[in-house]
């Protein structure tokens, strides 16, 4: 989970061009979002 939120904030500025950048950002925060729902991670 928390690797992909990572990505998800560092992968613009891998980037030359801000629109690859932006969709990188909203399709790491999607992926970690299913990661989410799809694994319940039980952090008690």
């Amino acid at each position: 989970m928390t690797i992909f939120v990572i990505l998800a904030f560092v992968s613009p500025f891998f980037f030359d061009n801000w629109v690859f950048g932006i969709s990188a950002f909203f399709f790491f925060l999607i992926l970690a979002y299913l990661v989410l729902k799809v694994i319940p991670q039980n952090e008690d």
